[in-house]
């Protein structure tokens, strides 16, 4: 693919061209962090009233053009959870993507 757009694209056209797999000016960015991590920017003097607004302030700062990227949707399993294992800090899951899945208890990750 040959970049060959010199003219700055807004982050709709830049998308809409890399799903297409035409020039654009650059590749699309899309940043996420955990709610740990925005809290404690927040403490640093990230002025935000809570971590939503937080995120969304990140994306404006970093330049990003996509603000959330989801993965598998509509469920092919709706509302269907099985715990596979658990302990004191990890639940692990059989969930509605059909992907089996750990998670902290008590932090992101």
């Amino acid at each position: 693919m040959t970049m060959t757009t010199t003219t700055a694209l807004s982050s709709r056209d830049r998308v809409q061209r890399a799903m297409m797999r035409k020039p654009m000016d650059r590749i699309p960015r899309y940043e996420t962090c955990w709610a740990e991590t925005l809290e404690r920017w927040m403490g640093e003097g990230l002025d935000a009233a809570d971590t939503g607004e937080a995120m969304t302030k990140v994306h404006e700062l970093l330049g990003s053009d996509l603000h959330q990227v989801c993965w598998h949707w509509p469920h092919p399993f709706p509302g269907r959870e099985v715990v596979v294992s658990e302990d004191e800090e990890t639940r692990t899951t059989l969930g509605p993507s059909g992907t089996i899945e750990r998670f902290w208890k008590n932090k992101s990750g």
